[in-house]
């Protein structure tokens, strides 16, 4: 739902104030650009007078309701909290980056009416446009921009978990945490539903393993850091030789590898699910664990980082993918450039690959591959993932 000129009037009005408040002067702002979403409108704004700190562009981002009706924060409406998530995070990073950092800077905003003012990232495509490409030495090095922005990213957010509490709370509801308990409870009831339906029996240990993916969840230990929860490819920009990141609608601190393995699991989030070559991933890997070691000692440590990245992938294939099945048993369906069984079966793929290779919840692993075993023999004419085309 776009908004009227007249809304915009309103939008920019309340922009301009919010940005006379952060550089303390009068504002005046006229938009250049707007971009609408089914979830927000975006407009990129000129500045036509303002304090000379005040950059030449700015983007204002309204966040609209699913149901069309204007924004309340006290309202149960789901773009609520994903709105304040997004204020956080922005807010969260601009504050403890001293003006590098790996996101859009956060100028201010108008909690009431759902209304943020961030920097302008400029006119850069996103790299999705790579992927298709034709070269796979420009998509590896796009992949490894964009890795290297999460890893840096996660560093720089270890142990600052309280100072983004103090800013997430103080906007509104939020999610409530999870407990091992509960995760561990919710993730055996998938994998026993699964393997009813699917007709297996789960390998000894799966289930106490399970306990380890439940922890993966609910206390990363020292991997804890802010995460994007949805670090796709379009939403990251090229600013310079770097990348960074917006649409933090997501965000939360988790666990850093459920962000840093997104390569591996080839954007699980996103509507564009192709494979990614297995030396490209560990090119991605490396970067990213380089950056992530700076603030995360523990990355560096193989033991610890390998069965992290195991733990991730079974995070992707059981808590996301299992309630899957259910879905296309009878019927397959496309989504984006690919189709639900396709993705299930590879998520499946990747984490009973290196539960093996790396000899971490090597019963859960099994379990999962006989899943996928037995699905292929029911759809007997799914045709494989397709790499990107950049790495046909």
């Amino acid at each position: 739902m776009a908004e009227s000129n007249r809304d915009h009037c309103k939008t920019v009005a309340i922009a301009e104030n919010v940005l006379g408040k952060a550089f303390e002067g009068d504002v005046r702002l006229k938009v250049e650009t707007e971009f609408d979403t089914d979830q927000a409108v975006v407009l990129r704004c000129h500045v036509v007078e303002g304090p000379l700190s005040l950059p030449q562009s700015v983007i204002v981002k309204k966040t609209l309701t699913t149901d069309g009706t204007e924004f309340h924060p006290n309202s149960q409406d789901e773009m609520v909290p994903r709105f304040f998530n997004d204020w956080a995070g922005l807010e969260f990073l601009s504050e403890i980056s001293t003006g590098d950092s790996p996101a859009a800077q956060f100028y201010g905003g108008d909690r009431k009416q759902g209304i943020m003012v961030i920097e302008d990232l400029g006119d850069g495509r996103n790299f999705y446009g790579s992927l298709r490409g034709e070269s796979a030495t420009a998509a590896t090095a796009e992949l490894i921009k964009l890795i290297t922005a999460l890893g840096k990213m996660h560093a720089l957010t270890i142990c600052k978990k309280a100072m983004y509490d103090s800013i997430r709370d103080r906007l509104g509801r939020k999610e409530k945490p999870p407990s091992i308990t509960g995760e561990w409870r919710r993730l055996v009831k998938k994998l026993d539903e699964a393997c009813e339906r699917v007709g297996v029996k789960p390998y000894r240990g799966a289930k106490t393993e399970m306990k380890t993916v439940a922890a993966f969840i609910a206390a990363p230990g020292p991997f804890l850091a802010y995460t994007h929860g949805d670090p796709i490819p379009m939403n990251a920009l090229p600013v310079g030789e770097e990348r960074k990141l917006f649409d933090f609608e997501f965000g939360e601190f988790r666990h850093a590898l459920r962000d840093g393995i997104y390569g591996r699991v080839c954007f699980p989030t996103w509507y564009h699910i192709n494979r990614v070559p297995n030396d490209v991933v560990e090119k991605m890997e490396m970067a990213y664990r380089a950056e992530l070691a700076k603030g995360c000692p523990e990355a560096a440590d193989d033991m610890l980082f390998f069965k992290a990245v195991v733990e991730a992938c079974a995070y992707w294939a059981i808590h996301s993918r299992l309630n899957f099945i259910q879905k296309v048993w009878k019927e397959d369906h496309k989504w984006g450039i690919s189709t639900q069984r396709q993705i299930l079966l590879l998520c499946f793929d990747i984490f009973g690959e290196v539960s093996e290779e790396f000899g971490h919840l090597e019963a859960l692993g099994a379990t999962v591959r006989d899943i996928a075993a037995k699905l292929r023999k029911r759809w007997v004419d799914l045709e494989e993932m397709p790499y990107y085309p950049a790495f046909r």
